[in-house]
């Protein structure tokens, strides 16, 4: 499979159905930390879900509206990140990614999404790449912000977390702000 190097110990490589079973542990593992930041985490969460998502990234993924990876340290699955929401008329794409808590506060994710939104810019041809986070998560934040994303506003209650109505913040990019730093 094709492998894309970050550094000397990390990648990214698009994401096949033998990585369900590592990132449903990684999940499991991280539930506690990750469920504040992603709406679609629940404990109910099983294995099946994890290959019926990856099933569907994969069909996405053929149909061009998705580019899923998951982010590798010595080849061991430790996140995953995607563009998915791509508009190919419109020529637009939105990022989501979560790491490994243990993995965290090492710049590996703001290495991880530089490399695909140049896959985005580049290989997929996008004009625009968008990140949501839920507003409390500064760390994605500072993901976007360190990328040069700029901050277009703030989804009032967009999402319904673990019973809580959350904000969400919206961060752009265009391919021409890129080019200028790339």
């Amino acid at each position: 499979m094709f492998i894309t190097p970050i550094d000397d110990h990390f990648s990214i490589r698009k994401i096949a159905i033998q990585d369900a079973q590592p990132l449903f542990d990684l999940i499991q593992q991280n539930s506690a930390y990750l469920m504040p930041y992603l709406p679609w985490l629940t404990p109910e969460l099983t294995l099946d879900d994890e290959i019926r998502f990856i099933q569907d990234m994969l069909t996405k993924q053929m149909s061009g509206l998705v580019y899923a990876t998951v982010i590798l340290e010595d080849q061991k699955v430790i996140g995953n990140l995607d563009l998915h929401q791509i508009d190919v008329n419109n020529r637009r794409g939105a990022v989501g990614y979560w790491l490994d808590a243990k993995h965290q506060g090492q710049g590996i994710m703001t290495k991880a999404v530089a490399k695909l939104v140049a896959i985005g810019f580049t290989e997929l041809n996008l004009n625009r790449i968008e990140i949501e986070a839920v507003a409390k998560n500064k760390p994605s934040r500072k993901v976007a912000e360190r990328l040069g994303f700029q901050l277009e506003g703030t989804l009032r209650q967009y999402v319904l977390t673990d019973g809580e109505f959350e904000d969400m913040v919206i961060y752009s990019q265009l391919k021409a702000e890129w080019a200028k730093h790339n």
